[in-house]
């Protein structure tokens, strides 16, 4: 996903811990998509 933002101009601005808690949380099913979006939308830098 990484690539994909900085070949289409973003920065994720998250840091490895924080993007592990947020990829363990999807596993689980404890996170919604739109709070999945929420979080991704908050991280990116242009």
């Amino acid at each position: 996903m990484d690539a994909f933002l900085r070949l289409n101009g973003f920065l994720l601005t998250l840091t490895n811990e924080e993007s592990y808690r947020l990829v363990i949380r999807v596993v689980e099913g404890a996170m919604s998509k739109d709070k999945v979006a929420e979080m991704l939308q908050a991280a990116l830098q242009e």
